[in-house]
């Protein structure tokens, strides 16, 4: 543990150069788009399953029984 705490600080930027910033940069992107397409499905299954905004029960009842499932 303490090997790994000296190795970590000071932190060595001449290894940033070589290819973090990419991998870091692909990752945010990753996240992001990510949770952009969760956002998208979940919002109208969400709107559809609520009964106070959508008061035709049998597409509640289909949503509601969808979301169940997973």
């Amino acid at each position: 543990m303490q090997d790994l705490l000296r190795r970590m600080w000071p932190i060595a930027f001449d290894h940033y150069a070589d290819g973090v910033h990419d991998a870091l940069v692909d990752t945010l992107h990753i996240a992001s788009l990510g949770t952009i397409l969760a956002v998208a499905m979940a919002l109208p299954i969400g709107v559809l399953a609520a009964r106070n905004v959508v008061p035709f029960a049998p597409v509640n009842y289909l949503e509601a029984v969808w979301l169940q499932r997973w």
